[in-house]
């Protein structure tokens, strides 16, 4: 049995480190790669000593020491003396204090994991409660605050001088400490504050509180008041700071490179990384927690607001913000420019664009790999293998901060609330959310497409984990903003709004061609269990294409804020945006994945994810014919783009930044079609069967004639004034030589009926 030597609860913590470090690798020796069993004895061995020694206790003294001793270095009235004494106490106890609670958390998810119900339901009631109380959690972030604190003020030269001053103190050396623990203490952070979200989750589900609203959820006999362990722990979680605090740890950057105590920089990044990584998943935790509690007690009940409030508290918005340009930044896009309208819209978090994260992740160019935070520290940190886990950290991302400010999963909670569902404190203004969502769809659509930084989301095919979630993919669904909004909201919008559908209809369907033609992706190479990997299915692509197509169609054909109420230069500039995102090459591979999934499950031996498909996708003629009825796409092909000239976004994804691709093949169908009801009507049979076969080829042929009848009109319109440009401006030859051809011809021309 492991014993926490006595000095060490006696606050001597200099001297414990070591021991209890030796010990912990002994336990963690043990539990690696061993079977359940013997992972929870190796917990017990080392939890148990802790309890009966008193460690929790301690742990309350010290971190409520930690605050006191930091306002006493800063204290410039105070003697150099009482200073000097104080800035030792905080490099001796601080990392040890803060190690010997991350792993006394680590060990009790462990056991907690255990099928040992008699020793889970012990180590409950007899630590769980002290660690998770209110003034234990509040004492531990306000330490977690006045560590930071301490870094950053021994980083002043000034700071150290001081301290120095008269010699005999090495001032330095604490700096050294402080520095060098900043990122593990922030793991520790983040893992307490997920340790606190999974027992919380573990009472919700023993309660019965239900994740969703239905007949049943409604009628259900839930108490009138929150019990009393489900309500203490979000009492602590909301009114102790610790997220926050985690958040603001997160987004610290190393004081000094190269890093003390042999630690590369690489290393502190990966465990920055995983500590993120864990925050999100708390965040999204903690956002699911507040739907499930409006659904139980409404929306003005106490726990919903203050869970509100500490989701959009300051630092954790900065967090969002922060995530969301590393993504970008993961896909190959550079920072927006200062702009006065975008730069004030996205104020509030100032950290966001100098996390130094994704600044040491663009010099290297490469991503920090989350692995390295386990490893020896030697190796250099990069993504050299991302497959599966980033993408997997890039939807998190997207879920907590997109999902957030957007009220994802609303369909959850009762319709007659969702008129009192507050904003969420926090959210960028509907212009800066637009622009967010177009930048954040593009950036995920560069991923998969391998120009994402250093290689990410590879080497190999990536395994489509955003593209396979509905719920993700509603991400870039404005349509319900669309109808709500005022006019001119909605005007200002509409251009990132069809953006962002644009990008993620690229997505959906490139994910998707790559599942109907058996290219990888199958598997998802992330943690067994994970939400993401349970809804990452092959085929559920089609439904996130199938709500885009929707979108898209949607926003574009409104009769009142549709793109007909565009200015000019306006519906120039959406024209544009809508070339970048190659919504013409996206409508026609769209149409010819639904049209393979239709002949495919008409055939023995289909998959049940291609039926699932191709039904989703059965109304995708119609959507289109109604987006090009509105002529917002054109017909022809560009000068620039009949001459070979592309810019390096849309030249990624096709041939073409014109609708003529999906025009030619709804034709090629239509024409296919048209025969097979000729050679119907000429085999001379007749009765009940034949009008069977003829019904169900009519509304598949009156589907597609429509993209035909929509697209013909505008194509002509398009070709009258093409052909009267004058010849200088045009390019072609008097004689209407091969410059002609190239910008004229029509995109029909190549059928042969």
């Amino acid at each position: 049995m492991i014993q926490i030597p006595a000095y060490v609860t006696e606050m001597r913590c200099d001297k414990g480190l070591a021991p209890i470090t030796r010990r912990w690798k002994q336990v963690e020796a043990r539990a690696r790669n061993a079977p359940p069993d013997t992972r929870a004895a190796a917990a017990l061995d080392w939890i148990k000593p802790c309890v009966d020694t008193g460690v929790v206790s301690w742990l309350s003294r010290v971190f409520n020491l930690i605050p006191a001793k930091m306002s006493r270095v800063e204290d410039s009235d105070a003697s150099l003396g009482a200073r000097r004494n104080a800035v030792s106490s905080l490099k001796a106890c601080g990392p040890s204090a803060f190690m010997l609670l991350e792993h006394l958390v680590d060990q009790l998810r462990n056991l907690l994991a255990a099928d040992d119900a008699q020793q889970k339901a012990r180590v409950q009631q007899q630590v769980t409660p002290l660690l998770l109380a209110r003034d234990f959690m509040a004492a531990a972030a306000a330490a977690f605050r006045a560590w930071t604190l301490f870094t950053a003020y021994l980083a002043l030269h000034p700071t150290r001088e001081a301290l120095e001053a008269g010699g005999g103190y090495d001032a330095s050396s604490c700096f050294d400490v402080a520095a060098g623990t900043q990122s593990n203490i922030a793991m520790c952070a983040c893992t307490y504050s997920r340790f606190g979200m999974s027992l919380l989750c573990c009472h919700l589900s023993a309660c019965g509180v239900p994740t969703e609203y239905s007949a049943g959820a409604a009628a259900a006999r839930l108490p009138a008041r929150l019990p009393a362990p489900i309500a203490e722990i979000i009492d602590a979680l909301c009114s102790s700071g610790l997220v926050p605090a985690a958040a603001g740890m997160v987004l610290q950057a190393p004081l000094v490179d190269p890093l003390p105590s042999q630690r590369s920089l690489e290393h502190s990044a990966a465990e920055v990384r995983a500590a993120s990584g864990d925050l999100a998943q708390v965040l999204f935790a903690l956002y699911n927690l507040r739907m499930r509690l409006i659904i139980w007690l409404g929306c003005t009940s106490a726990p919903v607001v203050a869970l509100g409030r500490l989701l959009g508290s300051r630092e954790v918005t900065a967090l969002r913000h922060a995530m969301l340009q590393r993504l970008a930044a993961h896909g190959g896009l550079q920072p927006p420019p200062p702009a006065g309208e975008a730069e004030a819209a996205e104020a509030g978090a100032p950290k966001a664009r100098a996390w130094w994260l994704t600044h040491l992740e663009l010099q290297r160019g490469a991503v920090v790999n989350v692995h390295a935070a386990g490893g020896d520290g030697g190796g250099d940190g990069s993504g050299k293998d991302t497959v599966g886990w980033l993408e997997g950290s890039h939807c998190f991302t997207v879920l907590v901060s997109l999902g957030f400010w957007r009220w994802m999963g609303r369909g959850m909670i009762p319709s007659h609330l969702h008129g009192s569902l507050p904003p969420p404190l926090g959210a960028p203004p509907p212009l800066a959310l637009a622009r967010l969502a177009a930048r954040t769809a593009e950036a995920i659509c560069r991923l998969y497409r391998g120009q994402g930084l250093g290689g990410a989301y590879g080497p190999g095919a990536p395994e489509w984990l955003f593209a396979r979630n509905a719920g993700l993919m509603s991400m870039f669904d404005f349509s319900v903003e669309a109808e709500a909004a005022p006019e001119a909201e909605a005007r200002a919008c509409l251009p990132h709004w069809l953006e962002a559908a644009a990008w993620g209809l690229a997505l959906g369907g490139e994910a998707l061609a790559g599942a109907v033609e058996r290219r990888g992706g199958v598997k998802p190479n992330i943690q067994p269990g994970n939400d993401l990997a349970a809804h990452a299915q092959i085929g559920r692509e089609a439904e996130g294409l199938s709500q885009l197509l929707q979108a898209v169609s949607k926003l574009t054909v409104h009769p009142e804020r549709g793109v007909r109420g565009l200015s000019e230069q306006a519906r120039a500039d959406l024209s544009d945006r809508l070339h970048r995102a190659d919504l013409g090459a996206s409508l026609d591979r769209t149409l010819r994945l639904a049209l393979t999934l239709v002949d495919r499950v008409a055939t023995p031996g289909a998959a049940e994810w291609e039926r699932s498909a191709a039904k989703e996708l059965r109304s995708t003629a119609c959507k289109i014919a109604a987006l090009l009825h509105s002529q917002l796409l054109p017909m022809l092909k560009s000068d620039r783009t009949a001459s070979g000239v592309r810019d390096g976004a849309s030249a990624a994804g096709s041939d073409g930044d014109d609708a003529s691709g999906v025009l030619v093949t709804a034709a090629k169908r239509a024409f296919a079609l048209a025969r097979q009801l000729e050679e119907l009507t000429e085999s001379g049979g007749g009765g009940g069967a034949l009008q069977h076969q003829l019904e169900a080829l009519l509304t598949p042929a009156s589907n597609v004639l429509k993209i035909v009848v929509h697209g013909v009109f505008p194509l002509w319109h398009q070709l009258q004034q093409r052909q009267q440009k004058p010849a200088a401006e045009d390019g072609p030859t008097p004689d209407g030589g091969p410059g002609a051809a190239a910008a004229g011809a029509c995109p029909l021309s190549c059928l042969r009926f």
